[in-house]
């Protein structure tokens, strides 16, 4: 079995586990209540209406409990929740305490990092040639230009997202943030030179680049992220608690 399969095996065998306990003592309390209904004398109620009543009311606080439970993993762990293996950070230089410590002042920073980063990190045929049409169909011919040590610059596919309605719909489902938050957090993103705003459509949306794609040894595309380790981007994480705080929507 590939370890993929099993990993997502191991998830399954948890959720299981959880949802039989949960489903078992439901079951039980429900069982507990005929068998005193049978046991007792009801000089001033109906036995089938103190059943309904109280198996009524034990199934709303099972389902109370829990929506309270997943309000409670959406809060208190939502990093966990939408971890993902193939997420590229945080990194290592990411862990500069003074780094951390803003990082930590700001939960959302990680999902919405990674899920743009993933976005179309693996992007090819029709989706590519989509992503590099919708550039293009704003600025021709817009590329990444690279130093080349003083020679012709080597161009490169800028890696792009338009933020429209469908691009925050897509993104509120994905992430479980707000559109509010997802909103903020680009702003401060564009501030501390994460995100290159290519293009200002106005009502239309922005046209954002978070890196470009270079060609690999096996002719496939790697993706470069503009998340790098430099004095700028330290500078700008240490203050991000700062900007995503002061920014309303600016998108």
């Amino acid at each position: 079995m590939k370890k993929k399969e099993r990993y997502r095996d191991s998830i399954q065998i948890i959720a299981d586990g959880l949802y039989k306990l949960w489903k078992n003592k439901v079951e039980n309390l429900l069982t507990e209540i005929l068998q005193e209904a049978e046991e007792n004398d009801f000089e001033n109620m109906h036995p089938q209406d103190w059943i309904r009543i109280n198996q009524s009311n034990t199934v709303k606080a099972a389902y109370k409990g829990a929506n309270q439970l997943s309000k409670y993993l959406q809060t208190e762990h939502k990093d966990k929740l939408y971890y993902s293996k193939e997420n590229l950070f945080p990194r290592e230089w990411m862990n500069h305490p003074k780094i951390k410590t803003s990082i930590d002042r700001c939960p959302a920073f990680y999902i919405i990092l990674n899920h743009i980063h993933n976005r179309n990190r693996y992007f090819k045929g029709k989706e590519y040639k989509s992503m590099i049409a919708e550039a293009n169909s704003f600025i021709p011919d817009i590329k990444y230009e690279k130093n080349n040590g003083g020679r012709s610059p080597i161009r490169h596919d800028y890696s792009t997202f338009l933020t429209n309605n469908a691009f925050y719909r897509d993104m509120v489902k994905r992430t479980g943030l707000s559109k509010n938050t997802i909103q903020r957090y680009l702003a401060a993103f564009y501030d501390i030179g994460f995100l290159k705003l290519l293009y200002d459509g106005k009502n239309k949306g922005r046209l954002y680049a978070d890196g470009y794609f270079v060609e690999a040894q096996d002719n496939r595309r790697r993706k470069i992220s503009f998340m790098k380790q430099d004095k700028q981007m330290k500078i700008g994480l240490i203050k991000l608690p700062e900007l995503i705080n002061t920014y309303q929507k600016k998108q």
